[in-house]
């Protein structure tokens, strides 16, 4: 029974990701639409861009990838500067770099729980 709710959550994960949802949007999809100035843009003061909400994102898989490998307690993400970058942080690193990363923690998942 396990197996199968992993097997459902990893369909889910790549669904979501690059599949054909329902709706007809996916993460991929999406993404690539986006060029780097309007990745960064705040649509409204105190709202996140979508550089700020891929990297949340990001740091959160990477939490998770690492709590599945290690067995190492959690880290205090909540507190942590990695939960949410700032936009000035992220400018740095790059648009591109962002999409990389959030491609490679999607495999990493799926292929992690696929194991």
């Amino acid at each position: 029974m396990e197996n199968l709710l992993i097997q459902d959550y990893v369909r889910q994960l790549k669904e979501v990701y690059e599949g054909d949802p329902w709706l007809d949007e996916t993460f991929a999809k999406k993404l690539k639409c986006l060029d780097e100035e309007d990745a960064f843009k705040q649509p409204l003061p105190g709202v996140h861009s979508v550089a700020e909400v891929l990297s949340h994102l990001v740091e959160w898989r990477k939490e998770l990838l690492n709590r599945f490998k290690t067995g190492e307690p959690p880290f205090p993400l909540f507190t942590s500067e990695r939960n949410w970058y700032s936009n000035e942080t992220l400018k740095e690193k790059g648009w591109n770099r962002l999409m990389e990363e959030f491609a490679a923690t999607q495999h990493q998942l799926t292929e992690l729980w696929e194991s």
